[in-house]
């Protein structure tokens, strides 16, 4: 009787210790096990998001023509973002371009930008080129409402 009872003890703290399974019980972590009960300090954490980049406001003066007539100077802040999601091939984001509600992307190789042919608004595209020197940032756009030749300042 004293050996099943012992049997009995034996058997249950092996069933309680058991049912600690170590491994990382952070369900934020990469490395996240639910089967785990106790943290065995192995979690292993993403990095954070630092692909996007906060690189200014700048106060805009935009030339707008249609063909070769000016049309009107519309002044902006334009807000831009750098994307560097992909090294190799990092991309700018143009926020409150011509001082609209419109976002635009561009491909940047160290201080020049090409804006690719994109969508901006139902059936209209704008494509263009630009580039920083310093705290300055220049472009110029085209789309079907005409060229508009852009100069900010930080």
């Amino acid at each position: 009787m004293k050996n099943a009872i012992n049997f009995i003890l034996i058997a249950s703290l092996i069933l309680f210790v058991g049912c600690k399974k170590p491994g990382c019980t952070d369900e934020a972590a990469e490395n996240f096990k639910p089967v785990a009960k106790k943290d065995d300090g192995t979690c292993i954490y993403p990095p954070a998001d630092k692909r996007i980049t906060y690189l200014g406001d700048y106060v805009m003066v935009d030339s707008l023509f249609a063909g070769p007539d000016f049309v009107e100077v519309r002044k902006y802040t334009l807000n831009v973002k750098i994307d560097e999601g992909v090294p190799e091939s990092p991309e700018i984001l143009l926020s409150n371009i011509w001082g609209q509600t419109i976002v635009v992307k561009a491909e940047l190789t160290g201080n020049v930008f090409n804006i690719p042919n994109q969508e901006y608004e139902d059936n209209r595209f704008v494509t263009g080129k630009g580039q920083f020197i310093g705290t300055k940032i220049s472009f110029t756009t085209e789309s079907a409402g005409g060229t508009s030749k852009a100069v900010g300042y930080r």
